[in-house]
């Protein structure tokens, strides 16, 4: 246990670390927020989606050559750079429109464990309390 936790650690802090990239609000209306920005020649989306009013869920994604989303960890390189950028768009959009929780899943076991590491640092630094419930919550 100690092994993995130094590793989540220094995974932690080098998406801390990573340089956060350009991004745009690229739409917004009474339920749903997002956010687009690039990285090298892969764009991604940051979308919020109001579950019901207040609760907000998150997800973000690689555009795909037809259109869609994907939401899979896509092998890119780019997990930093994505990770610190995604949060950058959060702590902006928390600011913004004051939720009362911010949620997102992950399925993949890795993403989980990054994920579960992450929440007391995002709910640092938006002010929000972070818990775990099946779903990341804060």
């Amino acid at each position: 246990a100690g092994l993995v936790h130094k590793y989540l650690t220094m995974i932690l802090q080098e998406i801390i670390n990573e340089s956060v990239s350009e991004w745009d609000w690229v739409e917004e209306d009474i339920d749903s927020v997002t956010a687009e920005f690039d990285i090298g020649s892969q764009r991604y989306n940051v979308e919020f989606r109001m579950d019901q009013p207040g609760m907000w869920q998150l997800d973000f994604g690689l555009f795909k050559p037809d259109g869609t989303t994907s939401v899979e960890i896509t092998g890119t390189g780019n997990a930093f750079s994505v990770f610190s950028t995604v949060i950058d768009i959060l702590v902006d959009f928390v600011h913004m429109h004051s939720p009362k929780v911010v949620w997102f899943t992950a399925k993949e076991p890795s993403r989980q464990k990054t994920y579960k590491r992450m929440l007391p640092r995002l709910a640092r630094m938006t002010g929000m309390i972070g818990t775990q419930k099946g779903v990341s919550t804060f």
